[in-house]
Parts: C-alpha cells; sequence; structure tokens
C-alpha cells in the first residue's frame, strides 16, 4: 500500500466505519483532478482515511496521491467541514481492498473474495469465492469454501454453487490476493539449524 500523510484541521469523526458525504464529494472533485478515483472514505479514530485507485482499475502512483493529499487538505481547512483537529491519511486501498460499499463488490466481479458474516437465521460463516454479480441488496459468489462457527455446518451451500450474500448479512469482506506458495529456504550443508541463513560473519573491529 502506497501512503501519503498531511495533518489539518477537523474533528473525530462521529460516524467512524461510514462514508462522510459531503466529504465524499470534495474528495471524488479532487481526485479526478489529481488523475485517480476516489475508492473509499472513513473514519479510524482521529485520522481521515481517503482511499483512491487509479483509473481503469490500474494502480495509482504516488504522485497522484501526493497531489490528492495537498489538494484535499487545503480544500477541508476552506470548507471548514468539520472544527476539530484530525490527520489526513491519503493511501491505494491494497492489494487486498476491502469491500464495504455495494459499487465495491461490482468492481470485484471475477475476483476471488473473503466474506464473513454476522450471526442471525443462519450462524456466522466465512465464504472464500468468486464474485459473479453484486446489485445494491447483495452479492453473488460461487464459493470454494464456506465454513460456520458450528461443526458440520457449510453454511447451507455447496462449494461451487451460487450463494447470494445479502450485504445485511456481512460484517466484513475484502479481495483475496493469490501470494503464491510460500518461499522455500535451502540450508548449505553443515550450516546451523537455527538464524544464520544467509548472515554474514561480523569482522572484530581493531583497536
Amino acid at each position: 500500500m502506497i501512503d501519503t500523510a498531511a495533518a489539518s484541521r477537523a474533528p473525530v469523526g462521529p460516524d467512524a466505519g461510514a462514508r462522510p458525504g459531503r466529504i465524499a464529494q470534495l474528495a471524488g472533485t479532487l481526485a479526478t483532478d489529481a488523475g485517480c478515483v476516489l475508492y473509499d472514505v472513513a473514519w479510524r479514530g482521529e485520522t481521515l482515511v481517503v482511499l483512491a485507485s487509479g483509473t481503469g482499475g490500474d494502480s495509482v502512483d504516488v504522485d497522484a496521491l501526493s497531489r490528492l493529499s495537498r489538494k484535499l487538505s487545503t480544500a477541508l481547512d476552506e470548507a471548514d467541514l468539520i472544527e476539530s483537529r484530525y490527520v489526513l491519511e491519503v493511501s491505494s486501498p491494497g492489494l487486498e481492498r476491502k469491500l464495504v460499499h455495494p459499487e465495491h463488490f461490482a468492481g470485484a466481479l471475477g475476483e476471488q473474495v473473503v466474506i464473513r458474516t454476522e450471526p442471525g437465521e443462519r450462524p456466522r460463516r466465512r465464504i472464500v469465492g468468486e464474485v459473479l454479480a453484486a446489485d445494491e441488496h447483495g452479492v453473488t459468489v460461487r464459493p470454494d469454501e464456506v465454513s460456520s462457527g458450528e461443526a458440520g455446518d457449510g453454511g447451507g451451500a455447496e462449494a461451487g454453487e451460487p450463494l447470494v450474500v445479502p450485504f445485511s448479512e456481512i460484517s466484513k469482506a475484502r479481495t483475496a490476493f493469490d501470494w503464491g506458495p510460500a518461499p522455500r529456504h535451502n540450508r548449505s550443508a553443515g550450516a546451523p539449524g537455527r538464524g544464520n541463513a544467509g548472515r554474514a560473519p561480523k569482522e572484530r573491529q581493531g583497536r
């Protein structure tokens, strides 16, 4: 994830986790001017987190994020939208993006996601699979894995069978990046069993 930060005046977010409407509108316009696309706006304690991605789904470069950070910091001060001190953080969503709003799920068509649901009529579930469709009500996933907090309960769906998950049931969701297999570390014959692989011996300094 690429991060830039700027301190400014504004309050601690009273609705942490929500998307502040007026700030999002302002940030969206400035993001376009800076050559990127607004992804999300949310409060994290006293930090206003603004996420932006590249146009057309491309990655965003640090220069665009820096321009957006400067422009938004100035614009928020001039608009006087919020009153106490805060920290503005502008960054990219990262390789594994949080999925919060319906448009996030719609933008993840064909991608692997991990979804956790709240317990209700069904037990809490963890769903891993491919996003097939999304609308204002929920997301349709082709699951590779469905598990729940109850032993022997697969959450009411077979792997591969399309599963509709209402947004009202989702507690958190993110895209799942394929990091590939973990690297294998080769040890030379006779090397110590712990912590010395690739470490050069220290030279003793003369007095």
